[in-house]
């Protein structure tokens, strides 16, 4: 993982509108193989990897980038990381089918489910109202946060290979093409 710094202006430029130069400040290491997954927790300031070594590394920013905890248990590499940062609340999903709900600070695993999805469960969006989505080859699961559980499945026309979140619509991208607004 590298952390970039992208506040700087062109050394050449006094021109404010000039885009900013973005250069490495920290590489992050610790992962036994590539990094497929990154989610930001803005309230405790870390940074979580997830990896085809089957973990989640936690990175403190407060602390010069150090790898706080690794998290494990996934049986596959680790697919999508997402913070529910009300709940104080991190969700891993792998290619072994299972979503992980973790504690944030303590790193209690207080959840594994394989309900909802028949394959790798390889994308996920937290919602602004702090439910979660999840995506595998054929269908998308919609999650209540608290309390966990099921609120729909949604089953889909093409296998999603990215997901956002831009203000109330999550938007996928598709192995065809194709991107998806749902609102």
């Amino acid at each position: 993982v590298l952390v970039w710094n992208c506040d700087e202006r062109p050394v050449r430029s006094s021109n404010t509108s000039d885009p900013p130069t973005c250069s490495p400040t920290h590489r992050l290491v610790g992962h036994a193989d590539s990094v497929l997954c990154l989610a930001w927790c803005s309230s405790r300031r870390l940074l979580m990897s997830g990896s085809n070594d089957q973990t989640v590394r936690v990175w403190s920013s407060d602390s010069s980038w150090e790898c706080v905890r690794v998290l494990s248990g996934h049986l596959g590499p680790v697919l999508a990381v997402g913070v529910i940062d009300t709940i104080g609340r991190l969700v891993t999903c792998s290619d072994d089918r299972f979503l992980r709900v973790w504690t944030l600070g303590t790193w209690e695993l207080v959840r594994e489910t394989g309900d909802g999805h028949g394959s790798a469960v390889n994308n996920l969006v937290v919602t602004k109202g702090d439910q979660v989505l999840t995506f595998d080859d054929t269908t998308a699961v919609v999650w209540n946060a608290d309390p966990w559980g099921i609120v729909r499945s949604v089953p889909l026309q093409g296998e999603v290979c990215a997901a956002k979140m831009l203000r109330s619509s999550v938007l996928t991208g598709n192995f065809d093409g194709s991107v998806c607004v749902w609102d």
